[in-house]
């Protein structure tokens, strides 16, 4: 009885534990790849990086308004000195050791050879940069989440096929076994069949880290905690692309974020030209001041009136000599612009290369799916037969071993061609800017 007890109380200890381990066990985390892709764009370095470098350019445009709009001055001050200062006031004259002053000053640019405005559309165009680099930056991480989960869901379906490649060689060992048994087959068969299941076994090991490690890289890309267990709420599947090549190229190199990225540098560089050449034009300023300045501080708005001044006036000026760096900023700026130029007609060939070698991919990703499946289908079938073949003894244990090997090789490819169509599918879609 005392036993019955010890053994009763350790088996509730033991089921207790297990529950209690079974509770901290972290749950499965299901996502699907647009949500991966959304924690990725807040979580990524490289899609934060490109968001507050927006963000500097969206005030950096702020600021290309200074150059346009008056510039207002505000002063005020009190002065003592070591010696009394002699000064008229109201007639009399008065010494002081204090001086109080005040001083309100505007000046506004009428004419600086299109500086301003050149800086205005330097601003401008290098926000629109910014934009561009932010919607690349969101592209690119896109692309790397879609590969990881990918990944994460061909290790996953290659494990599965190893597992079903150990089914079926524990399945074949059981007949070797019955067979030898029974003698009707020899002892090498059965050897062989042992084999089988021992190297499959070790295969499945491999597979099983493989998921692991392709979760572990995915976590790291979402900036989660590596050991986060992750379902991928997504299927790898054929899903026939329907897309106009020609259409989507040109649409591509009207609005893809590169090529409009390579505009805005033309416009930047047509506008440093257009500042460099400003300094061979006379700079044309309004200007306004009024002044106060008194020994006392005023009591009243007479004391106030009687020692202010204003003045108004328009400023010319004109660079006649500065050592040539006017020809220098110029000669340079002009180099810039050429060089902008040529780099958007590169960026253009560059983004219609990858646009049809995106295509060409996924063209050849299908044929690759539709090649797979027959030699899975045929695989699966002489599987079937030489199963038969083997049960009635007019096959050998190694021709019915090369059959299962063939059909799990058929399998894998399948998966591979699977996952080669859908990652050229998302290569594709990044290529156009979709």
């Amino acid at each position: 009885m005392r036993k019955v007890i010890t053994l009763s109380i350790c088996l509730i200890l033991i089921l207790g534990i297990s529950f209690s381990v079974l509770a901290q066990m972290p749950q499965k985390k299901v996502l699907t790849i647009e949500d991966c892709v959304n924690i990725a764009l807040k979580n990524s370095f490289t899609a934060r990086s490109a968001q507050e470098n927006y963000q500097s350019a969206r005030w950096e445009l702020l600021g290309g308004w200074s150059g346009l709009l008056p510039r207002l001055d505000l002063g005020s001050g009190w002065r003592r000195t070591s010696e009394d200062l002699l000064d008229f006031r109201l007639g009399q004259l008065i010494s002081s050791r204090d001086r109080y002053s005040f001083n309100l000053g505007l000046t506004q640019t009428i004419f600086n050879g299109g500086a301003n405005w050149a800086n205005y559309n330097l601003k401008k165009a290098g926000k629109k940069s910014a934009w561009d680099d932010l919607k690349l930056a969101d592209k690119s991480v896109e692309l790397n989440i879609k590969e990881g989960c990918y990944d994460l869901l061909k290790a996953q379906m290659l494990y599965e096929v190893q597992k079903d490649a150990v089914k079926k060689s524990v399945e074949q060992l059981n007949m070797a076994k019955a067979r030898y048994d029974l003698g009707s087959a020899s002892l090498s068969d059965y050897l062989k069949a042992k084999v089988q299941l021992g190297n499959d076994s070790l295969n499945l090991i491999t597979y099983a880290n493989n998921v692991r490690l392709t979760e572990a890289s995915l976590n790291s890309l979402l900036g989660l905690d590596i050991n986060t267990p992750l379902e991928i709420d997504a299927r790898l599947e054929y899903k026939k692309l329907e897309t106009n090549l020609e259409s989507e190229l040109k649409s591509a190199l009207e609005k893809h974020p590169q090529i409009d990225k390579s505009r805005m540098g033309v416009n930047q560089a047509h506008s440093s030209l257009t500042i460099a050449r400003s300094a061979n034009f006379p700079s044309i300023s309004f200007f306004g001041d009024y002044s106060w300045s008194d020994i006392e501080f005023p009591s009243s708005s007479s004391d106030w009136k009687n020692y202010d001044s204003w003045d108004i006036g328009i400023r010319l000026s004109i660079n006649l000599f500065e050592g040539f760096a006017t020809t220098s900023n110029v000669r340079s700026a002009k180099a810039n612009l050429n060089l902008a130029r040529e780099n958007l007609k590169q960026s253009k060939r560059d983004l219609e290369l990858e646009v049809r070698q995106a295509f060409l991919s996924v063209k050849e990703a299908e044929q690759k799916i539709q090649l797979t499946e027959e030699a899975l289908k045929s695989a699966e079938e002489d599987l079937k037969l030489t199963q038969e073949k083997y049960n009635l003894g007019a096959a050998s244990m190694l021709e019915l071993l090369d059959a299962n090997v063939s059909y799990k090789t058929a399998k894998s490819n399948q998966v591979q061609a699977l996952y080669d169509y859908n990652l050229a599918v998302a290569k594709y879609e990044k290529a156009i800017g979709k």
